[in-house]
């Protein structure tokens, strides 16, 4: 069964390359492809599409300002050239966060976690992550951080259980927020398995030190103390 996909970007030349991924990949059926966004509300209207390829920064009408007008009616792979507008993404159903110039191989990761997204297993506190072949139902209260590494992420969870999976920490920031924060370009924590803080570092309950950098520590401080 193909996926009903759209492409709302402001940028023709990034609309063109989009389009290109699209075309190349099984099983995406291309409904509309735009840089009018209340051109694609409208097609939104009489027709079901599942996924909306979607850019932040756009005059008319922002990324955030379209996904609160459209709400649940269908899910989003954020399209940027900046990282900054994650968190206020995590409301929605944001599937993936790609940062612009975006690959044809990040692409199709993206596309490839649409299949393992469970908004059942979403609600009842669970994970679906997908590992090479093996796709694991992880309970978010057993992650105690979530770590960067190279093209992977790897879930550090209770009882020293390291899952890798195909991921960015950009998209997990979405999907996790509020109960878990980033601190470093590196790492995600669990808020609920923080011991304490020494210094610039979270020392969690297992006694793993995660350092906190300068570019998040406004935030995490703001949350923390709040």
């Amino acid at each position: 069964m193909s996926i009903r996909i759209a492409i709302l970007d402001d940028e023709p030349l990034a609309v063109e390359i989009l389009t290109d991924f699209v075309h190349k990949t099984p099983r995406l059926d291309l409904v509309t492809a735009t840089t009018q966004p209340f051109e694609l509300i409208n097609t939104l209207e009489p027709q079901s599409i599942e996924v909306v390829l979607l850019d932040i920064q756009m005059p008319e009408l922002t990324g955030i300002q379209f996904m609160k007008l459209m709400g649940d009616r269908c899910k989003y792979i954020i399209t940027s050239a900046y990282d900054e507008f994650a968190l206020q993404g995590y409301e929605y159903n944001v599937v993936d966060y790609l940062l612009k110039p975006i690959s044809y191989e990040r692409f199709f990761k993206a596309i490839e976690k649409l299949k393992t997204v469970s908004p059942k297993a979403q609600l009842s506190g669970k994970l679906m992550v997908k590992s090479g072949t093996k796709i694991y139902s992880i309970s978010k209260d057993e992650i105690l951080y979530i770590q960067s590494e190279a093209d992977y992420v790897a879930y550090h969870c209770i009882h020293k259980k390291k899952i890798l999976a195909l991921d960015t920490l950009q998209s997990l920031e979405i999907k996790l927020s509020p109960d878990f924060i980033r601190v470093h370009r590196s790492y995600i924590v669990s808020l609920s398995k923080i011991d304490f803080i020494e210094k610039n570092q979270i020392v969690l309950c297992d006694a793993t030190r995660i350092p906190i950098s300068a570019q998040y520590k406004e935030t995490f401080w703001e949350i923390w103390e709040g």
